[in-house]
């Protein structure tokens, strides 16, 4: 039997693993998400100085933005979206699951369910 005539063999696909990242690749992200908050903090504080402080803010005014709780709680919840996103690229770079404890449910099928069972899942 020579090699034109050997019998191909189905290709079997294999799920793609997980990567690991180990210390330095979480360490990096883990930064880029804290600096991209900074960021987003930072340009909320001056957009929020712009809007209040004026043209040109004097001392007290920026004391006072700067002390007020609801600045710096603006300031967090703006920057929130922009960390999560960060984060949100890294899990899926790594090839990992949001929420690894939740599993799809496979498909329905009344015929293999038990008797008083059936329709449980919402299908009929």
């Amino acid at each position: 039997m020579s090699s034109t005539d050997m019998p191909l063999l189905p290709l079997v696909a294999t799920p793609r693993l997980p990567r690991i990242w180990y210390f330095w690749g979480s360490t990096v992200f883990g930064l880029l998400a804290h600096g991209v908050a900074l960021l987003a903090q930072m340009l909320t504080l001056v957009a929020v100085l712009i809007r209040y402080g004026g043209a040109e803010p004097s001392e007290a005014t920026l004391t006072m933005l700067v002390h007020q709780g609801g600045t710096i709680a603006v300031a967090t919840v703006v920057a929130c979206p922009a960390m999560l996103a960060v984060l949100w690229i890294a899990i899926r770079m790594a090839r990992r699951r949001i929420f690894p404890g939740r599993r799809r449910r496979p498909p329905c099928s009344t015929a293999t369910e038990p008797r008083g069972m059936q329709g449980c899942c919402g299908c009929s």
